[in-house]
C-alpha cells in the first residue's frame, strides 16, 4: 500500500525502458512495456528467456496494480527456473482478451511442484521477509473483482489470472 513507493518504481522503471538493450515487445502502454522491458533485460542477464505476447491492453488496471502484478509474477517466474537447468530457463507471460475478460497467464519450468499452503506455494526463502508477493497479486486480482489460479501441468508452474473488462460506456 505504499502508493509512494509504487509511483517512484515505475518511474524508474520507465526511466530503464531507455537503457535496455532488447526490445521485446510495444504494446502500447508505457507502464506494461518498462516492466516488461525491464524484467526482459534482468532475465537475459541471468540467463533467462523471457517471453511476452500480449495482444489486449490492461484497461481499466491501475499503473501501480500492473506493476505490483507484473513485477511480483515476473520476479517470482525468474527466480524459480534459476535452480533449474539451463536448458529449461525460460518464462512465458500472455496478457490476451478471453471472453470480455483479460487473461494473464505466467508459465515457468519446475521440476519438481512447489509445496501449497492456503492457496498459494510456500516460500522457500525466509518467511519473514519473503512470500509476500503472490499474496499481494491476490489481494489485487480479487479488488478488481477477478480470479487467480495456480496449477502445475506437465512440469509447468502456471500462475492464470483473470480480469473483468471495464464496461464501456454507450
Amino acid at each position: 500500500r505504499d502508493v509512494e513507493g509504487i509511483e517512484q518504481y515505475t518511474r524508474q522503471l520507465l526511466q530503464q525502458q531507455n537503457t535496455v538493450n532488447k526490445l521485446i515487445m510495444f504494446s502500447g502502454s508505457k507502464v506494461l512495456d518498462a516492466i516488461i522491458n525491464s524484467k526482459s533485460a534482468a532475465a537475459e542477464r541471468a540467463g533467462v528467456r523471457l517471453s511476452a505476447i500480449i495482444t489486449t491492453p490492461l484497461a481499466g488496471i491501475s499503473p501501480e496494480d500492473i506493476t505490483i502484478i507484473l513485477g511480483n509474477a515476473l520476479d517470482n517466474a525468474i527466480q524459480a527456473v534459476m535452480a533449474e537447468a539451463p536448458e529449461n530457463r525460460s518464462v512465458n507471460i500472455r496478457v490476451s482478451d478471453v471472453v470480455g475478460m483479460t487473461q494473464i497467464v505466467f508459465e515457468n519450468f519446475c521440476s519438481k511442484p512447489p509445496e501449497m499452503h492456503e492457496g498459494l506455494p510456500k516460500t522457500e526463502k525466509d518467511t519473514q521477509y519473503h512470500g509476500f508477493g503472490l499474496r499481494s497479486i491476490r489481494y489485487i486480482i480479487e479488488k478488481y473483482d477477478g480470479h487467480m489460479s495456480i496449477d502445475t501441468k506437465d512440469q509447468m508452474f502456471i500462475l492464470s489470472l483473470l480480469l473483468p473488462r471495464p464496461q464501456q460506456s454507450a
